[in-house]
């Protein structure tokens, strides 16, 4: 039975607290709202996590200069956001606020005040780089030599030896996150996929992602209103059915909705043919091209295994381009759990605007549109996709698909979430194909899938 858990950390509740502040000020044109949203929110809360109102008020305005789509580090410190235009739309970033950030050490293993200063020495006795001492307070662990192995924290009888983490540089799975010196973290964007771990791992909220959501509002309250590309993983996300979901995306001024599911029909169908050709002409294993997290990662770290790559454009392509032929002159918006997807979107052109189910959320929460309250729209009306189809947002979906539709059925095999062992992984099977053991590899960055992406609300914990 698959598991769900709602994703309400105390960052996750200021990014929507946020999101709402500025939905609001676009949906009631007052642009006076951005400039009191850090001092308000900062008046209102009792937050203690840094040394004094000043400083919590400026990591604040950063966090709503982002999620107005400006990269903090751009707007001077005093410069009224109430007068900033909508932002560009450029390279996707995902940003670390120096300010917030707690400037973490390394990953390294400790020795606690819990050594005995034993006899039998068992930690230094399984160290495979001797990088264990003693003296007359216990053990002392060389950091230069110490390769984190942890052998020594398993050995040791007392639990004295621990290990201390650097959350972001440990979830980032391509190694876009270093620490220069003292300094903060900051995040190395040639080599970021934009897959939103740091931010989830992070305690401090510092890793934060630069938003399309205040463009997206403007257009809602325009006479154009865009057209919305609705990604599986949407559902179940928010109260109400579908039907009502429907009804409340047209209230915000969607001009109309597109299941991405329908687009993963026309994916399922060619990347079953193109691996039915790939494996007669027995080139190895193919993976997967629907995680932009993960095509990324082979693109900037992986290129060996690009080749392997599915060619056939994923989901939000087809429905993107069916939405185009019939609504020309709208915006088109991918709503979804990804960041990632701005970069997919940047590359083929698909989408005009990428939007997460949190920011959805906060500008119906701001548009004060109760969704289980609404009607349901007639649901005769309504695309309704096939359920392997809407599969494809959970782990092992696309390659259940490509199996169940394959004239010859594959051997499958999936990569159920990108951290450095999975990543490193990869680069073996680029060099010794023959070592993954596979027809076709899917690969999602997320555990669990879309639909534990780093822009829900509610995150799969698996089956």
């Amino acid at each position: 039975m698959s598991q769900r858990k709602n994703r309400s950390t105390r960052g996750a509740k200021i990014r929507r607290e946020i999101y709402q502040g500025i939905a609001e000020s676009e949906l009631k044109k007052d642009p006076s709202l951005l400039d009191r949203l850090a001092f308000d929110m900062e008046a209102r809360s009792s937050d203690t996590a840094r040394c004094c109102s000043h400083h919590r008020k400026a990591v604040l305005r950063r966090r709503v200069v982002a999620a107005m789509g400006y990269r903090p580090s751009s707007i001077e410190e005093f410069q009224p956001l109430s007068g900033l235009p909508a932002a560009g739309i450029g390279e996707p970033a995902m940003v670390i606020i120096p300010e917030a950030c707690n400037s973490c050490p390394s990953s390294s293993y400790v020795v606690t005040n819990g050594c005995q200063n034993c006899v039998d020495r068992n930690c230094s006795h399984q160290c495979p780089r001797d990088a264990i001492t003693f003296t007359n307070s216990g053990a002392v662990i060389d950091g230069e030599l110490c390769i984190n192995c942890g052998k020594c924290a398993k050995a040791c009888s007392f639990s004295a030896i621990i290990p201390r983490k650097s959350p972001c540089l440990d979830a980032c799975p391509a190694g876009a996150i270093q620490r220069e010196g003292d300094g903060p973290a900051v995040i190395h964007e040639e080599k970021c996929i934009q897959c939103g771990q740091c931010m989830l791992s992070c305690p401090f909220a510092a890793p934060v992602p630069v938003s399309h959501m205040r463009n997206v509002a403007r257009e809602l309250s325009s006479e154009n209103g865009p057209v919305a590309l609705v990604a599986p993983s949407v559902h179940g996300q928010l109260p109400g059915t579908r039907e009502q979901f429907y009804t409340g995306l047209g209230r915000l001024g969607f001009a109309a909705v597109y299941e991405v599911a329908e687009g993963a029909v026309a994916t399922a169908e060619h990347e079953a043919r193109e691996l039915g050709e790939h494996m007669k002409a027995g080139k190895g294993f193919m993976t997967s091209s629907c995680c932009p997290a993960y095509t990324e990662l082979v693109r900037t770290a992986i290129p060996a295994l690009g080749s392997r790559v599915s060619s056939t454009p994923p989901p939000m392509f087809y429905s993107a381009r069916k939405a185009a032929v019939k609504h020309a002159g709208r915006s088109l918006v991918f709503i979804g759990p990804c960041f990632a997807k701005k970069l997919e979107a940047l590359r083929d052109g698909s989408a005009d605007y990428v939007i997460t189910v949190e920011e959805l959320g906060a500008m119906l929460v701001a548009a004060e549109i109760e969704l289980s309250d609404l009607p349901e729209e007639d649901s005769a009306t309504l695309p309704r996709p096939p359920e392997w189809a809407m599969g494809f947002a959970r782990a092992g979906g696309v390659a259940a698909a490509i199996a169940g539709i394959s004239a010859r059925p594959p051997g499958t095999r999936n990569i159920k979430g990108l951290d450095k062992k999975q990543s490193n992984l990869l680069k073996v099977w680029s060099k010794k194909p023959e070592l993954a053991d596979t027809d076709f590899l899917e690969v999602m960055c997320c555990p669990g899938g879309c639909a534990s992406g780093p822009g829900v609300l509610w995150e799969n914990c698996g089956d």
